[in-house]
């Protein structure tokens, strides 16, 4: 299906439009036919199609923007019935996995207190044989890699970037910063390559023990695995030993257009400091929450004024609901 939307589809099936109209809880009244990822809590809506026609026996309908991915179908009758089917629907092309590089700029960007960083994103195929890894899959030429490599088409901005790799093709890839003023100090600083299985579709990420002081500088980094899409985003901030609110702040990410592979992700910074309260110190828990929609991921960078070492603090999924925390 096309990701654009306005693909005409017809499910045959009972029951769909039987009995009195009943009235769902954040689905109106049915026939109602939704599309959703696979997510493990059965979660949640990415679009709802255009009702076209509808009888007992076959529905009819018209799809809207949507993610480029493999969906379940979610029919919801109007009697209240509802059945689902796991991976109904694929919008976009398949055979690609996409790969969000969180941090990525071509070339040396000057930085605060004389700091000049690199990204160095590297890899390796173990074996015999060569894997085209690309930016934009059909759009742009692919790049040809085989045994050690180091891939440097990234943008020149560090909003982060996706890559794609050939599904079923095998290769090992690594993210590295460093400050190259002082490279003889440290080696820098691991960070974290991110698939669709680290990102959730209705999240609340926690991040414990944030320490705020005049020593640190705390950059907040959310993004939109889909894409720059629209995503509704509340940030909420409080003291590590209290329970009132230091902060809570709703963001609202910009739309654009549905892309089947895009090249960047959606993405916002938040400096924490910014924030709180003027001359706050001490340790905070940060909570990030969006709306139902689009797959999402996000971390924070501490990073020491003085000796410019930089720690990425990221989320661990827990098995509880769609809460994630930093152990």
């Amino acid at each position: 299906m096309p990701v654009e939307g306005g693909a005409i589809v017809t499910i045959r099936g009972a029951n769909f439009d039987g009995g009195p109209c009943q009235v769902h809880p954040h689905d109106g009244c049915g026939p109602i036919v939704a599309f959703s990822l696979q997510h493990p809590d059965g979660c949640c809506y990415t679009s709802v199609a255009e009702i076209v026609s509808a009888t007992d026996t076959e529905l009819v309908i018209k799809t809207r923007p949507q993610v480029a991915a493999l969906t379940n179908v979610n029919i919801i009758a109007r009697s209240g019935g509802r059945v689902t089917v796991r991976g109904g629907l694929r919008f976009g092309r398949p055979g690609f996995r996409r790969v969000l590089v969180p941090v990525g700029f071509r070339g040396e960007v000057p930085g605060a207190f004389g700091s000049r960083w690199v990204t160095e994103l590297t890899g390796r195929v173990f074996y015999p044989g060569k894997v085209e890894v690309t930016r934009t899959p059909y759009s742009q030429p692919a790049h040809t890699v085989e045994g050690p490599f180091r891939f440097e088409d990234l943008p020149e901005h560090g909003r982060g970037a996706f890559v794609y790799v050939p599904e079923g093709e095998f290769l090992d890839l690594s993210l590295r910063v460093r400050d190259v003023s002082r490279e003889n100090e440290n080696y820098g600083t691991e960070v974290p390559l991110v698939t669709s299985e680290e990102t959730t579709t209705a999240f609340s990420f926690g991040f414990l023990d944030i320490p705020i002081s005049p020593k640190y500088r705390q950059t907040l980094r959310i993004y939109n695995f889909e894409g720059k899409r629209a995503a509704h985003v509340g940030v909420r901030i409080q003291a590590r030993n209290g329970t009132a609110n230091l902060v809570y702040e709703n963001y609202t990410m910009p739309d654009g257009p549905p892309e089947e592979f895009p090249a960047e992700p959606g993405y916002l910074e938040i400096n924490l400091t910014d924030l709180l309260p003027a001359g706050y110190a001490g340790r905070v828990d940060v909570a990030v929450a969006a709306s139902a929609g689009p797959r999402m991921w996000s971390m924070i960078s501490i990073t020491n004024n003085e000796t410019q070492m930089v720690t990425m603090v990221t989320p661990t999924f827990k098995e509880s609901g769609s809460i994630a925390f930093i152990e």
